[in-house]
Order: C-alpha cells, then structure tokens, then sequence
C-alpha cells in the first residue's frame, strides 16, 4: 500500500512498508470501529417547531413532550373575567319572605299600637330583621363590588401555561379572592361594632340602657340594662331569649328558640340562629303568638335543602361565610389559550442516529481519515524505525 517510487529493492524500506501497511489498516479499522459506535450510540437532541398549533394538537403535543414544550403567548396578559366564572348563591334566608318588607309590616301589624313589654318580640324583633335584610345587601354588594375587581385583574405569563398547573393557579387566586373579601366584610362590620361599644352609644331601642332622670337637682345619667344577672355596663354580650309577653312585664306567650335580646340588636342578632323559621309547627306558635289580623302567606325555609350550615348555625356563623351558601368557579382553558394567541411550540427530543446518517458521516470521514493516515503512519513509521537503529549503533561502544 506505501511502494516506493521507483520500486526499491532495499529490505529496509521493503520492511517499513510492509509495517505500514498493517499499521494502517489496523489503525483504520479501529477508527472505523470507534466511529461506527460513537455515532450509533451518542445522544442527540433536536428541536421540533410546531406553527400555530390548534389546542388540540397541543394538547396532544403536551401528552406527549410535557417537559420540554414551551409555547411563547402573544398577549401576554388576560384579564381573568376572560376565562373565570364566578357566582355564589346566598343562604336561603337572604331569599326567603324574612327579609322583605311584608315580613317586616307583619311584625309592625302586631306591635302596632300596643302598650308592650319594652323586651318583647314584636319590638325587638323588627330591628333584628331589617340589620339581618341589611347583612344580605351589604354581602351581595361586598361581594359584586370586589368581583368587578378582581375579575379586572391580569393574569401574566410569557409562555402558555399547561391546563393543570393553569387550574391549580386560577383556584389558589379565587381562594385568595374569597378569603380577602371575607376579611374585608368582617373586618368593616368589626370598626362599626367597636366605634359604637367604645363610645357607649345608646340603642335606638334602649337595649344596651337607658336615661334616668332627677328633676329636683336637673341632671341625667344612663344605666346599663341586665340580662340574667349581665350588666351592659360592663360588656356587651349579655343576652337573654327573646319572648312574646301578654301584658307589659310578665306572661310568656311564646318564647322563640334561638332569638336572642342583648345590650345592642347587632350582638344579639349574631348569637341567634333561625332554628325556629325552619320548623312548622314553631312558626305556627309564633303566629298565633303574633295575634295579627291579617294571614300572612309565607314559606317557613327549608331545612331539606342541601348547605354547609347548620339549622342551629347562627347568624354569625353565616356572616363569617358571607352569608354565602355555595360558590361556582367556572375555569375555561380554551378561552385562556385564545387570549395567549400562542404563534408556535418547540419542544425536544432525544434519540440516536439513524443507519443513514451513520453511513454518511463515515463515508465523509473515511476520505480524509485515510489520506491523514497515509501521510502520517510511513513518517511514523520510519520515525521510529531511524530511533532503533542510531540505538543499534550506539550500544556497542
């Protein structure tokens, strides 16, 4: 493979020849092997590019490449009323007869004129009634005024967010949502309740005390009322049941279960629960008891409806929950991935070269491979070969 040019006779050279023959193709061989198993074994990756995938497509594309499928959004901000749906359904009671104004000139119809017992349930009750209509309508637009807010909020991400991750995002915000405008309710019902127990004001109804006056020496003080051995003086939970008396101090007509009386309506009205407007047969006593003129045509509520709150639940519990029996969340994908316009989607993938390409690359290596060795091994060759014999020269001196 390496003659001499003209054809030497010399032995020497004959023999560096035939060396590097078999030198190179044992060289060749073996770099042909390395080759050819580094190119079948090696790892590749390669990036796909998908122009304006359809959501189906990309779903199947995220089946299948979930870890490395990106896709860049063209509007990389929507606001959330493009894909959320938000609506609650109060407690029943905010529905209900209870809450009206009928309800409500019922209870006048049974005080009416009458000398009452300043404790008794036709007086106080009508209070009770109109700030438990006003808890609903501050709830239902609490409630409103903050969706439009947050329904106004922007969700941002460069890239398409996938459907799982999107969901658990779009839930852990509208859990945040409810629990900030929870906070928000009570924490303004709570200011009311402190401004009016820190100054001692005196309620309308005169619940929580009343003037008591000395004409001879001209001057007025309060007193605090009691309830079971409680004085308003000293706090603001006292309470006792609510009754319906026959005559202005004693004689018990009636005693409705979970209506309390306290030093002011709210108090009271928060530790009472409606256990009795659930319960024919109670709300029938509680007519009779009313001894109004006129039939009054309502529904009692109804306890066979599903909810999250007890028939003794109080009021405050319900407020605590904003009045608010159930919440429907309605998270729309597809309309979030129209709203991110996403123009294309890569992903990778990893495999091994194909039989081709491997022939390919070898027969373009072999060329250059062989004409390198073909130069460099004779060289190498007698190299070496003049190395040992200036040794074989020197040895015998």
């Amino acid at each position: 493979m390496f003659p001499s040019v003209p054809p030497t006779t010399d032995q020497h050279q004959f023999r560096n020849q035939k060396i590097s023959t078999r030198l190179f193709i044992v060289i060749l061989l073996l770099s042909l092997t390395i080759l050819l198993l580094y190119n079948s074994l090696v790892s590749i990756t390669k990036e796909i590019i998908v122009n304006t995938p359809m959501i189906d497509e990309y779903s199947q594309l995220y089946v299948e490449h979930a870890r490395t499928l990106t896709c860049p959004c063209t509007k990389i901000s929507v606001d959330h009323h493009i894909f959320i749906d938000l609506t609650y359904t109060f407690h029943q009671v905010c529905h209900s007869a209870f809450v009206t104004s009928h309800w409500l000139d019922y209870l006048n119809a049974a005080w009416g004129s009458r000398r009452l017992n300043e404790n008794d349930f036709r007086i106080i009750s009508i209070s009770h009634f109109q700030f438990l209509s006003a808890l609903c309508e501050l709830a239902n637009r609490t409630i409103s005024d903050s969706l439009i807010e947050f329904y106004s909020t922007q969700y941002v991400a460069m890239t398409l967010t996938p459907r799982h991750l999107f969901e658990v995002q779009m839930d852990s915000s509208i859990d945040q949502y409810i629990l900030s405008t929870t906070n928000s309710f009570l924490l303004s019902m709570r200011i009311v309740r402190e401004i009016a127990y820190g100054n001692s004001f005196l309620s309308t109804r005169f619940t929580n005390g009343y003037f008591l006056v000395k004409d001879y020496n001209d001057w007025v003080r309060t007193v605090g009322k009691e309830y079971e051995n409680c004085s308003c003086d000293s706090g603001y939970d006292c309470r006792t049941a609510l009754s319906i008396y026959n005559r202005l101090v004693t004689g018990i007509l009636f005693t409705v279960p979970g209506i309390y009386q306290g030093c002011y309506i709210v108090e009271s009205l928060l530790d009472s629960t409606l256990e009795c407007f659930y319960n024919q047969s109670c709300f029938d006593q509680l007519i009779i008891a009313l001894n109004v003129s006129w039939t009054l045509n309502v529904s009692i509520l109804n306890v066979s409806l599903p909810s999250r709150f007890l028939v003794k639940s109080t009021v405050k519990a319900m407020v605590d929950g904003l009045m608010v029996e159930k919440w429907n969340r309605s998270l729309v994908f597809e309309k979030y991935y129209d709203a991110c316009q996403p123009t294309e989607c890569r992903y990778t993938i990893t495999s091994r070269n194909d039989v081709l390409y491997i022939v390919t690359t070898l027969l373009g290596l072999v060329g250059g491979l062989v004409s390198g060795l073909q130069v460099m091994i004779p060289r190498i060759v007698a190299f070496v070969y003049y190395i040992i014999r200036q040794r074989m020269r020197v040895s015998p001196q």
